[in-house]
């Protein structure tokens, strides 16, 4: 088997894996039955975020590399993962502010409803956070892998 088709089995195993760390993340809101308007963003932001920053320092390990092309379409969409990472935190912030996250966990007891509170909150700051600076990060790095690979044949 030749390296391409290992690197592009490494970064599929990868992309299950984000998805697999999504998964198990959000299980506390399935165990408990909440109704999370903001789960697909989440996802989003958490897939999103292993990979931006997986791409950030693990760049040469990538299928795609070598392909300016992908490069390239990779660097014109990395802002408006950024933009669209921004409408959906701030779409959360709103609900946040408007309606409360104790809402969506009002058939829980109390003290349960104070630590999901905090577990979504913590949940949704931190992975979003990571999302939109990694997709912003990633901009220097392919910009600087074109460079090397017309300059110094190397990614």
């Amino acid at each position: 088997m030749n390296a391409l088709i290992k690197k592009i089995i490494l970064e599929i195993c990868w992309i299950a894996g984000a998805y697999a760390a999504a998964w198990i993340l959000l299980l506390p809101l399935r165990t408990y039955e909440i109704a999370y308007p903001f789960q697909q963003a989440q996802v989003i932001f958490i897939v999103g975020g292993i990979t931006f920053i997986r791409w950030c320092f693990l760049w040469p390990l990538t299928p795609f590399a070598w392909s300016i092309p992908l490069k390239v379409l990779i660097l014109l969409g990395a802002v408006p993962a950024f933009l669209v990472g921004f409408d959906l935190f701030h779409a959360f912030r709103v609900f946040v502010h408007d309606i409360g996250l104790q809402e969506l966990s009002g058939h829980l007891p109390v003290r349960e409803q104070q630590w999901m509170s905090r577990y979504i909150r913590g949940l949704m700051v931190f992975w979003a956070t990571g999302y939109m600076i990694s997709s912003l990060l990633l901009i220097p790095r392919i910009f600087r892998s074109i460079w090397m690979q017309l300059n110094r044949n190397e990614v």
